[in-house]
């Protein structure tokens, strides 16, 4: 068995700068009339991939006033600049897949994370380089500019990392919008689950009144499909045509762990008056 390829991180830094440096210039260069707001570098938790993305204000669905967090995250994934500059990363990204496809089973139990956090460093060193050349935009511009790293379906610990490299990489008046944005969805996300605590107290209480027994509850959650919601309306008489519909499941008494048709109960609520019906499954 041949042995695992051992990556020269310091190498690889330069490797990967002039790999940046080479694909935003040319970026840039396709699109000398727009503003770039945003640079970064995207991987997987087990960073065997690499990617580069960047935006511009001209890209952009939102305004760039308008500090939302789709600003920063799903109006990239819709823009045709993300993952661009494929043809100079691709040789960096195929040195880190060898991973995959290399006998670890005998690592020490640290050298996963310790090639994790020694990657991740690289990539922020990489940015900095290009940071103190104003690659990104003139001193006097430089708070208009983001510069990110981020994971593909990232778990608790590497969004944490994400929010602490933004903060190490950018000067505050650049970082500054982007964590007031995260602070609202944050606000958002305590409310919708104060919401969902209420959603679900009623529909418990409803199916008391209706003398149905249940277990315990399995999801709760707003019905989006307009279709769908239209249907259901028929079923909450004078609700009003845009209110917020939610579902929620309950299994029956004594059912397996495996929901079915047969071991499940479903009630819609109408948010605004918390009127309910039952669902026949």
């Amino acid at each position: 068995m041949s042995e695992n390829h051992l990556i020269d991180y310091p190498k690889f830094q330069e490797r990967l700068v002039e790999a940046l440096r080479t694909a935003w210039t040319e970026i840039r260069q396709q699109r000398p009339t727009e503003t770039f707001y945003l640079f970064g570098l995207e991987t997987d938790s087990d960073l065997t991939d690499l990617n580069l993305f960047c935006n511009t204000n001209e890209e952009a669905k939102s305004d760039q006033d308008d500090y939302t967090i789709e600003r920063w995250f799903y109006e990239i994934e819709e823009s045709p600049l993300y993952r661009a500059g494929k043809e100079q990363i691709e040789p960096l990204a195929r040195e880190l897949n060898g991973y995959v496809y290399e006998d670890h089973s005998d690592d020490p139990p640290e050298a996963f994370q310790q090639r994790k956090k020694t990657l991740l460093q690289v990539f922020e060193n990489a940015l900095f380089a290009l940071d103190r050349e104003s690659f990104f935009a003139p001193e006097q511009e430089r708070s208009n500019v983001l510069l990110m790293i981020q994971f593909t379906d990232p778990d608790d610990a590497e969004w944490d990392y994400t929010i602490e490299a933004v903060k190490r990489l950018n000067p505050e008046s650049a970082y500054q919008p982007f964590m007031d944005a995260i602070e609202v969805v944050e606000q958002l996300q305590e409310m919708d689950d104060e919401r969902q605590e209420e959603i679900i107290s009623i529909a418990q209480e409803f199916l008391k009144k209706e003398g149905k027994e249940f277990q315990d509850t399995l999801t709760a959650a707003p019905i989006l499909n307009p279709a769908i919601r239209k249907q259901l309306l028929q079923l909450l008489p004078n609700s009003p045509p845009d209110t917020s519909i939610w579902q929620v499941m309950f299994s029956k008494p004594g059912a397996s762990d495996q929901p079915t048709i047969d071991n499940t109960l479903m009630v819609i609520v109408e948010e605004s008056t918390g009127k309910c019906a039952l669902i026949a499954l």
